[in-house]
């Protein structure tokens, strides 16, 4: 085809011709518009059931033709002026509603309704489901903290994360690192798990928390109330499951770097990579932290320094729909140095005592679909856990260490787990007033060896039936109940069940009650475990009795419009009433082991609400009130939580700035003698408040974060009365922060 100038002469053609002309460039013009020129639309973005305009809503448009897209932000008004060439896939999303998308056609204007949604809800919780399901359809009342929480909080590991939430309490030593309590239940009551596998290696009956990094967790759940009769043993207080991120893209990168200024410095980062049905990826990293004291002591720190190296390799086979299975090998070291007060009369020598913890699981994890509506899985892991103590006597002046002659100042405690647990899901398709049926069988054997361990080495069994079964009723309620039979090698186990029930009272209304019994029976630890070091002397005590607990559980939560705007009200309650339950008892002075209490009760609840007043602002509140007590008459002493999230965000600019702050009310705290008598004492409350401001940078490939931790400067506060935990001596404060600290954190991403 070919193009030239013609030249006509108005008068040749006359005024009929010319009319007739210019009707020809106008189709033609038209013509050329419609066939490839773009053309300016204007979409304006509606909330469904108010109507009114969506502030500052991200639109993303894709032609079919080109792989470029071009992206916009809804203005005051909620709307935008956009481009657009032929058709289009469009995509909608804005804080607080579901996300849009369609395929739109050349138009002059088109109006879009988003559908509100609180953030929380529209989560899908794994943690004892029948399958993957949303949190508002859960039988059970489930905290989820998502992958955008855990990047906002630049939190490293599973106590840091954890320290903000109301009803929590995270319990700090200076040589066993960090603890939870849930519902006023701590150490061995509390299961931690990692993609459903139990942890294993505990220290004074507790997990520490800065070991489990979360540098590619997904999200973390919580579900607070026995779960004794799906996860057995160390269940009565609730479930911490860490859910890693599965990579489903041909290419994946993330790297992570942190430094902090109390001394901190952390790397980490994984690639994983897709091939067909073929799937693997490698994680790796180190955190270092150099150790803290108030006030400073230069050389025997509070806070022990420490250095950890984690590294993982994970392959996955999707064979086809009906089979896939997955196996992850991870590694933990981590080293702990508690730095001696310098020696009288020249104060030029000292005793220094190394920790390394050394940490390897493997797991696999195999599904096969046996019919369209019955699935089973099979779920095995082996965990071999290892501290060794070393003391070693340093001279300042020449800096040689030597490592001391006494058999008392060196132990190796050696922990292997080996867990086998089988899964039968039936029904699993959404059909409606289907029954849902789960049943399976639990196999745990752990054993334990070390010079501190009663003749050198000991062992544990565990094995268990379990079922449970989800009944809808009345298309309002659902109804299951649940059944666990076990065998202990060394007790006898109870049969244990548990009731729960979802009922919609209204339109948007959901209550939910549960009652469960528990048992666990003792760990080698608190049999025969001695574990004694420079702050620590525990004795084993293998006359112990198995434990025992009844629990009751309630929550109501509503989702309603307030202002035309999404907001989350949820009220929860909990009663428990444990027996026999193991606790520290003071043998004599500075020597301590485990006894039972006939009676052990704790008791509260907690009323959170969640609100977003604009598109580019989400608040958080919850206060917790937990009691605990019960025991030789004494009455529940009462503590108050709050918590306050705050959450502002700039789309248009990718900035995000969150504000966390925290009271922890004042604590009552025993020290039970092993005559049975008790000393009363109180720690007091203290406020935290965190600052965390986050911008996307490189089309969303590099994040950039700066803020502040502990900004209130609390590092110590007063402790009157009884020993927090078997020390050697008493103190009148207790280290609960390092002060305040300055951090930045970068993160870059690549994905394809």
């Amino acid at each position: 085809m070919s193009f030239g100038l013609v030249y006509l002469n108005p008068k040749s053609v006359g005024i009929g011709g010319l009319r007739s002309l210019i009707i020809l460039i106008i189709l033609l013009a038209l013509s050329f518009n419609s066939n490839g020129q773009a053309t300016e639309t204007l979409i304006s973005v509606c909330d469904k059931i108010s109507g009114a305009p969506v502030s500052f809503a991200t639109i993303t448009l894709k032609s079919k033709e080109s792989p470029k897209k071009s992206t916009t932000i809804t203005d005051l008004n909620g709307k935008a002026n956009v481009v657009i060439s032929g058709q289009v896939v469009i995509h909608i999303s804005s804080i607080g509603y579901a996300d849009f998308d369609d395929t739109l056609d050349i138009s002059t204007s088109h109006t879009v309704f988003l559908i509100p949604k609180a953030e929380e809800i529209d989560g899908v919780t794994i943690t004892a489901q029948h399958n993957p399901e949303k949190i508002d359809k859960s039988i059970y009342q489930v905290k989820l903290i998502g992958r955008d929480i855990i990047e906002r909080r630049a939190a490293s590991n599973l106590g840091d994360l954890l320290k903000n939430e109301a009803g929590i309490r995270i319990n700090n030593d200076a040589q066993l690192g960090s603890s939870l309590s849930l519902q006023g239940i701590s150490g061995e009551n509390v299961k931690i798990l990692v993609d459903g596998v139990a942890v294993e290696g505990r220290m004074n009956g507790s997990i520490d928390l800065s070991q489990l990094n979360l540098n590619n967790c997904s999200q973390v759940e919580i579900v607070e109330g026995p779960m004794s009769v799906i996860y057995g043993s160390n269940a009565l207080a609730g479930v911490v499951n860490i859910i890693t991120k599965k990579n489903n893209l041909p290419l994946y990168l993330r790297i992570n770097a942190m430094h902090e200024s109390i001394g901190i410095w952390n790397a980490d980062g994984v690639i994983s990579i897709k091939k067909k049905n073929h799937h693997i990826a490698l994680e790796g990293g180190r955190n270092f932290f150099g150790g803290f004291s108030d006030p400073d002591t230069s050389r025997s720190q509070q806070w022990k320094p420490k250095r950890q190296w984690f590294a993982s390799l994970r392959h996955s086979w999707n064979h086809s729909r009906n089979f896939s299975t997955e196996t992850k090998i991870e590694a933990f070291n981590e080293k702990l140095l508690n730095k001696g007060a310098l020696l009288a009369p020249y104060y030029e020598t000292a005793f220094d005592n190394t920790f390394t913890t050394q940490r390897l699981t493997v797991r696999n994890l195999t599904s096969l679909a046996i019919t369209t509506n019955h699935q089973f899985q099979l779920q095995s892991a082996y965990q071999h856990y290892q501290r060794d103590k070393i003391t070693r006597f340093k001279d300042l002046t020449t800096l040689n260490e030597t490592i001391t002659t006494n058999p008392s100042d060196h132990d190796t405690s050696v922990f292997n787990n080996l867990s086998i647990r089988g899964t039968l899901f039936m029904n699993t398709t959404e059909k409606p007033n289907q029954i849902k049926i789960q049943t399976g069988f639990d196999l745990n054997k752990e054993w334990g060896e070390g010079k501190r361990m009663k003749d050198n080495n000991q062992d544990i069994s565990d094995y268990a039936l379990f079922a449970t079964a989800k009944i809808p009723l009345f298309n309002q309620m659902e109804v299951q109940p649940g059944l666990r039979w076990a065998y202990n090698s060394r007790y006898n186990a109870p049969l244990v069940w548990s009731l729960n029930t979802r009922l919609n009272l209204l339109k948007r209304y959901t209550l939910r009650v549960s009652y469960a019994t528990g048992f666990r029976a003792p760990s080698l630890k608190e049999l025969y475990l001695y574990f004694v070091d420079i702050n620590h002397n525990i004795q084993g005590n293998e006359n112990l009795k198995a434990e025992k607990s009844k629990n009751l559980n309630l929550s109501i939560q509503t989702d309603q419009m307030i202002l035309n705007r999404p907001s989350s009200v949820a009220l929860t309650g909990f009663y428990n009433d444990m027996r026999q339950v193991i606790t520290l008892a003071e043998l004599e002075p500075v020597t301590y082991t485990y006894i039972n209490l006939d009676k052990f009760i704790t008791a509260g609840g907690s009323l959170s609400w969640s609100y977003q007043p604009v598109n580019w602002m989400r608040s958080d509140i919850r206060w917790a009130l937990t009691g605990k007590g019960g025991y030789n008459g004494l009455p529940l002493k009462w503590t108050n939580d709050l918590s306050l999230n705050l959450n502002f965000i700039d789309q248009k600019r990718d900035i995000d700035l969150s504000l966390y702050y925290k009271f922890n009310g004042s604590m009552a705290k025993y020290l039970i003698t092993s005559d049975g008598s008790i000393t009363t004492g109180t720690t007091e409350g203290w406020h935290t408040l965190d600052l965390t401001i986050s911008k996307w940078l490189l089309n969303h490939q590099l994040m950039v974060q700066i803020g502040g931790k502990n900004l209130f400067n609390v590092t110590n506060v007063s402790s009157s009365g009884a020993n927090d935990a078997a020390h050697s001596a008493s103190t009148t404060s207790l280290p609960v922060g390092w002060g305040t600290s300055w951090f930045i954190r970068l993160t870059y991403q690549i994905s394809k």
